[in-house]
């Protein structure tokens, strides 16, 4: 069967998202977002319809991930809500969200997925300056509307990420539905499944597919989605080292979509590589003196330097920033995101740690969008 991507991973969210988004009956502490059930009419009693968790299911087993927490009060829910907006051409979408941090949630009902299939992404952090630390993040995927998610949490970090809406069920043809509430509430998903992002610490995570990630249940941790984690970091830790230690917390589940491996960098200019090689955590820190450090879709670990040549946006990425010894600012990042475009990249992004802002460019577009965490 042809499975194309978008089916794989809107499949697969429930899985590898570790359920971090749909929504569920209203308590009296606010909305608990969760993943589990397919959208429903609004109940009578104004509770918040469930969630749906992607594409029709067809071969992967069932999901051992643990769901997030995402609660919401009422009001908060509308703040969210009424933030929605559209900006720029080509058009990215904006979203501010607000609530409690993440938290590792009951066991969810068992969910289904497809088969995998590659896709790619590239991350880079550039680590000569002190005084400027940059990531650069491309975002390679189908086409499909694209949304900067800020959130302010009751007792975590603010951050600023970017997520893919067709992960919460507003792909481009869902769009024009966006003024029913039915629909509109699908946007509340949005800040559980961001693929990237920086927090006010100037902690920045970003994953990227890996095809060789295996990942078991180690013991003695909580199975989360391999989407999930990245709220999770970006909630509660605040440096390199606290995000490790999240990872190391946690098993990660990828069932019904790609393998996943991740980059994290904080304004220090620590960074490290984050996968996983026969459900064992392999963690590469950046080097003091290698001034960079970059991630594409092979898994570090198990390819020796030499043959990394052999992926051209690893060997352009590796190239530009030794010859600039690790020295860049955002347009430079920029314009090593456009070197190593493909022709599905949907989003640039330049994340500066050490100042807290970001600046973001849709497809090939020429408008620059920036903000500040």
């Amino acid at each position: 069967m042809d499975v194309t991507r978008r089916t794989v991973l809107g499949a697969g969210l429930a899985a590898v998202a570790a359920g971090v988004a749909g929504c569920a009956a209203s308590s009296a502490s606010g909305t608990v977002i969760h993943p589990e059930h397919p959208p429903t009419s609004p109940s009578p009693t104004g509770s918040t319809p469930a969630a749906t968790t992607g594409a029709a299911p067809t071969t992967a087993g069932p999901s051992a991930a643990r769901p997030l927490r995402l609660v919401q009060t009422p009001a908060q829910e509308r703040a969210t809500l009424a933030s929605w907006r559209s900006t720029g051409d080509p058009v990215l979408h904006e979203l501010r969200w607000s609530g409690a941090v993440a938290e590792v949630d009951a066991p969810a009902a068992a969910s289904r997925g497809s088969s995998r299939t590659p896709y790619g992404c590239t991350l880079f952090v550039a680590a000569g300056d002190l005084g400027r630390v940059m990531v650069g993040r491309n975002f390679d995927w189908d086409p499909n509307p694209a949304a900067v998610v800020r959130s302010r949490t009751d007792r975590g970090p603010r951050s600023i990420g970017m997520c893919d809406l067709s992960f919460v069920e507003l792909p481009t043809a869902e769009l024009p539905r966006v003024g029913e509430a039915v629909v509109r509430r699908r946007l509340l998903r949005a800040h559980g499944r961001v693929v990237d992002g920086m927090n006010q610490h100037g902690l920045f995570i970003g994953l990227a597919a890996d095809l060789e990630a295996r990942s078991v249940a180690r013991p003695g941790t909580i199975v989360v989605g391999g989407v999930g984690i990245v709220r999770l970091v970006l909630d509660h830790a605040k440096d390199v080292r606290g995000a490790l230690a999240m990872f190391e917390r946690q098993s990660l589940e990828f069932a019904g979509g790609p393998g996943l491996h991740y980059l994290v960098a904080d304004r220090s200019g620590a960074s490290a590589t984050i996968e996983l090689v026969d459900g064992r955590l392999s963690v590469r820190e950046r080097a003091a003196a290698t001034p960079w450090q970059c991630l594409e879709n092979f898994q570090l670990a198990t390819t020796p330097p030499a043959a990394r040549d052999e992926h051209p946006r690893y060997t352009r990425c590796r190239e530009q920033l030794t010859a600039s010894q690790g020295r860049i600012d955002a347009d430079g990042a920029l314009r090593l995101l456009d070197d190593v475009r493909q022709a599905d990249t949907q989003w640039s992004a330049a994340y500066d740690l050490t100042a807290g802002t970001v600046v973001v460019r849709r497809l090939a577009g020429r408008q620059l969008h920036r903000y500040s965490v």
